[in-house]
């Protein structure tokens, strides 16, 4: 059975942005997604909103931005609060917290941006 970093990993990959590795920051390759979730919130009627940070490494800070950008609205409901369909049997809800900002530059000139998102749906996602 999949879980939530095997869907929003596939979700990602699936419109074309990647390589994406979940709670990991690998040193390479140098144009990397990493998904981390930092806070669950249960709620009584057996659902989970997950918060969390997408961070988007690149070697060219203005492409990090647009990817990061790019993906902070594709992770976004909005205001009629659309379903994003994860895979074809999985749901969920994404409000943004926090759009696009920079984490910096490492060691090898790459730049990490970096956005917040709420993702809600069935805890069993």
């Amino acid at each position: 059975m999949a879980n939530f970093f095997d869907d929003i990993k596939s979700f990602i990959e699936g419109q074309g942005y990647g390589p994406v590795f979940c709670e990991f920051l690998p040193a390479s390759p140098d144009h990397v997604i990493a998904v981390f979730v930092y806070g669950n919130l249960p709620s009584k009627d057996g659902t989970l909103t997950r918060l969390t940070q997408i961070q988007v490494r690149h070697e060219s800070a203005p492409d990090a931005y647009r990817i990061a950008t790019e993906l902070s609205h594709m992770l976004d409901s909005g205001s009629e609060e659309q379903l994003i369909n994860l895979t074809q049997e999985r749901w969920c809800h994404c409000t943004p917290r926090k759009r696009p900002r920079s984490f910096g530059h490492d060691d090898k000139g790459r730049t990490t941006y970096y956005f917040e998102v709420s993702i809600w749906g069935p805890d069993g996602l």
